[in-house]
């Protein structure tokens, strides 16, 4: 970007003065122009005035000064935007601060307009990286850096999926700010996110006919029963069962579009999973699990709670004793099974 002094004759005051601005031609695309806030009767050779100016000497090192500040700053920081570089430019030149789009509000912006657990997802994210590094921009985000943010993840207890799970909500968030010219830095085209292939979690036939049959408590039956339906439904997401209202149910048929992908799915209710909609048929919502919810993350987290329990007994104090059925049953299993 180059820079020079431009006096814009074409808007003198009533006295004759001419505004005083700088001209930056960016590499590509047009020239814009900044106001220095100072006037001149006589056009300066570059930063320097000539002797008949009033204050030449004064006004010539404020020009000077204002001209190397944004020269230097150019040249500190070759990767920003156009939009960006203009801002910062007019917070040199002017004393104000620039605005900036933090890391946390492009988080926002990004998630702005989509569901909840969207949101929270990334709003996760945004934790972590706060966490990691409260001070993080755009500008300063490079393959080191993301190594380092992997290896404090892992030190936090994120396994390989979910360090890469973060790293995914990083990167479409720096897609997202590339797109809005917040900046052009892009530190992932050299960073490969890893991940790793995950264990099936499914129940052979012998065990689904255990837990069925199980005796369980009410709470933990309602939740089994919910696993259940899950299974009789060919593996519908927790979230777009509990989301399903009547009007879903179309002759016969589950009809919705995935949450996630948007994908339109058509499940036939069997008998089994019809006896079970009957019996937690809801308000406002297909099951009542959502009569007191807002959204579908409580009953989830309480599902997943219940099902590792199932086969412990329940004593006063609140403590659970004996072996559970299955440890780390949860409702990803229904949908593997």
């Amino acid at each position: 970007m180059k820079i020079s002094v431009y006096t814009d004759k074409r808007r003198k005051t009533a006295k004759g003065a001419m505004p005083v601005r700088l001209r930056f031609q960016p590499h590509r695309g047009s020239a814009f122009l900044i106001s220095t806030g100072m006037e001149c009767f006589n056009e300066p050779a570059n930063c320097t005035f000539p002797p008949a100016e009033p204050n030449a000497k004064t006004k010539s090192f404020r020009l000077m000064k204002l001209f190397t500040a944004c020269q230097d700053h150019i040249y500190q920081h070759p990767d920003l935007t156009k939009e960006r570089m203009k801002e910062e430019l007019a917070a040199i030149i002017t004393g104000r601060p620039a605005r900036r789009d933090t890391i946390s509000d492009m988080f926002e912006k990004y998630t702005s307009g989509k569901r909840e657990s969207y949101r929270k997802m990334y709003e996760r994210t945004a934790g972590k990286i706060a966490g990691f590094d409260d001070k993080a921009t755009f500008e300063t985000i490079d393959r080191k850096w993301l190594e380092r943010f992997a290896s404090w993840l892992e030190k936090e207890g994120a396994n390989t999926n979910g360090v890469a799970h973060h790293m995914r909500n990083l990167r479409a968030v720096f897609n997202f700010a590339i797109e809005e010219e917040v900046t052009n830095n892009y530190p992932f085209r050299k960073y490969r996110i890893k991940s790793e292939q995950t264990r099936k979690r499914d129940l052979t036939i012998e065990q689904l006919r255990l837990l069925r049959d199980y005796p369980c408590d009410p709470i933990q039956q309602k939740y089994v029963d919910m696993f259940f339906l899950m299974f009789y439904l060919c593996g519908i997401n927790a979230g777009d069962l509990f989301m399903l209202k009547e009007a879903s149910i179309n002759n016969g048929r589950i009809e919705y579009y995935r949450q996630k992908t948007r994908k339109y799915y058509s499940i036939k209710i069997e008998p089994e999973a019809e006896h079970i909609i009957n019996k937690y048929r809801g308000k406002d919502f297909l099951l009542n699990l959502m009569d007191t919810n807002v959204d579908y993350s409580q009953p989830l987290k309480r599902m997943n709670q219940q099902l590792k329990k199932i086969g412990m007994t329940y004593h006063e104090g609140g403590k659970w004793t004996g072996d559970p059925l299955f440890p780390d049953l949860s409702s990803y299993y229904a949908r593997h099974s």
